[in-house]
């Protein structure tokens, strides 16, 4: 019963013609899912042909490609396996064909889209390769036969070459330079050589332009002197000005040297203090007072009055022999005027073997120095 049901169904949904088509022997066709084929060609590719029977190509040679066709079967029609070649298209939707690679490239290798052949680039030797634009061959810097040439850039849109490095490019824009000359700057212009600059002469500066020797000199016996700040500079003369008693002068109004002769200054004076003390010290300005007593012994020593001395009067005292450090010496004051601060009539005491005191006043008091 279930048999006869699964039958009734397959006749009423099997496709027209479907059962007529099909003796109930090989070959089951494509309309029902079949080849529509016993046999197939060993090693050949199967083809679909629509509702017909499935076919196979021809056993395609080793290596050899198969090429597709929108409208007809695929076919290896233009393919070949030959030695140091490539499968390439001409043109889009060409048949394909083989192409050679040539002989052996140990350099550059080319490809042409004219010929559609490639070929091997052998650039001069020495040369530099520069990339092409595109589909364009490689092109070649040649060097020069001076040595240690750069290569330059030319920019973004022209081929760099063999040449002499501008300053924008570190270098100095120049292929020579005056032997012996002080080197220029420019800006980005070249570097510039002044010419020689002779002995002893010295280059001077500018701040606007470039550097000069103007004004300099190499005279003998004389300076390089400006009389003016910024002036150009010009020799000076030297005067001779020798011996002890002689003293170069300059003077800025004529901007000259002279020869000054230096007069010997008057002795230093001295007052001697030989009895005993009390004593009391020169009222003459710039004296030293040595203590020399005979018999060493504590003293004092008065000074003049600061009020008749005057502002700006000085002195000094000066331990000889005395011994101020055991025989101390009391430096007073006692008409006016204090001694350092303290009063006049108490005074200071030195204590110090061979000390020296100096003091002057301001027209009231006394100050130690």
């Amino acid at each position: 019963m279930i048999r006869r049901f699964l039958l009734a169904l397959l006749l009423a949904f099997a496709p027209e013609g479907a059962f007529a088509a099909y003796p109930g022997t090989p070959p089951l066709i494509v309309a029902v899912g079949g080849t529509g084929a016993t046999t197939f060609t060993a090693h050949g590719m199967l083809v679909g042909e629509g509702t017909a029977a499935i076919v196979a190509m021809a056993p395609v040679a080793d290596s050899v490609f198969v090429q597709g066709s929108a409208s007809s079967d695929p076919t290896t029609a233009g393919t070949s396996s030959t030695a140091d070649s490539m499968l390439g298209w001409g043109a889009a939707g060409s048949t394909p064909a083989p192409v050679s690679m040539g002989s052996t490239c140990s350099n550059a290798l080319t490809y042409s889209t004219t010929t559609h052949a490639f070929a091997c680039s052998n650039p001069t030797q020495f040369n530099v390769v520069l990339g092409p634009a595109a589909g364009a061959a490689f092109g070649l810097a040649a060097p020069g036969a001076t040595t240690g040439v750069p290569l330059i850039s030319n920019g973004t849109s022209a081929n760099p070459g063999f040449g002499t490095a501008v300053v924008a490019g570190g270098g100095t824009g120049a292929t020579t330079l005056t032997a012996h000359g002080i080197l220029i700057g420019e800006g980005t212009s070249a570097v510039v050589a002044m010419t020689t600059v002779a002995d002893s002469v010295y280059v001077q500066g500018a701040a606007t332009s470039d550097p000069t020797t103007a004004g300099t000199s190499s005279t003998a016996d004389s300076v390089l002197g400006w009389a003016a700040a910024a002036s150009t500079p010009a020799p000076i003369a030297l005067t001779n000005c020798t011996g002890g008693t002689n003293a170069l002068n300059y003077a800025t109004a004529t901007h000259t040297f002279s020869c000054n002769s230096i007069s010997a200054g008057s002795a230093p004076n001295v007052n001697v203090l030989t009895a005993a003390g009390p004593f009391t010290l020169s009222s003459t300005a710039g004296v030293t007072n040595i203590s020399r007593m005979g018999t060493p012994a504590a003293a004092t020593y008065n000074l003049p009055s600061a009020v008749t001395a005057g502002n700006g009067f000085k002195g000094c005292l000066k331990d000889d022999t005395t011994n101020f450090q055991t025989n101390n010496a009391t430096l007073a004051s006692p008409t006016s005027g204090n001694v350092d601060g303290v009063a006049g009539a108490t005074g200071v005491i030195l204590k110090a073997t061979r000390q020296e005191q100096c003091y002057i006043s301001d027209g009231t008091n006394w100050f130690l120095e």
